[in-house]
Order: structure tokens, then sequence, then C-alpha cells
């Protein structure tokens, strides 16, 4: 099974909670490979 490579951009946001939420309830239809949270300081 392919397994994706994701990258926020924003990942300080206050929605970021709600994506990882989602990524981790959708494992086996949408497995992650690595992911990447990117933000400025």
């Amino acid at each position: 099974m392919k397994k994706y490579n994701v990258c926020i951009v924003g990942g300080g946001s206050t929605y970021t909670l709600g994506f990882l939420k989602s990524f981790a309830r959708m494992q086996e239809e949408f497995p992650l490979n690595k992911l990447v949270l990117f933000d400025i300081d």
C-alpha cells in the first residue's frame, strides 16, 4: 500500500489539531510515511 508524505504549511495554526485527529482516524485509508509541520517563528 502506498504511504504519503504530508507537509502542513501553517503548522502552528489552531486548525492543525483537527488535521492531526483526522489523519489519526484515517490511518487505514490514508497511511502516512512522514508528516511535517511548517510555520514561521
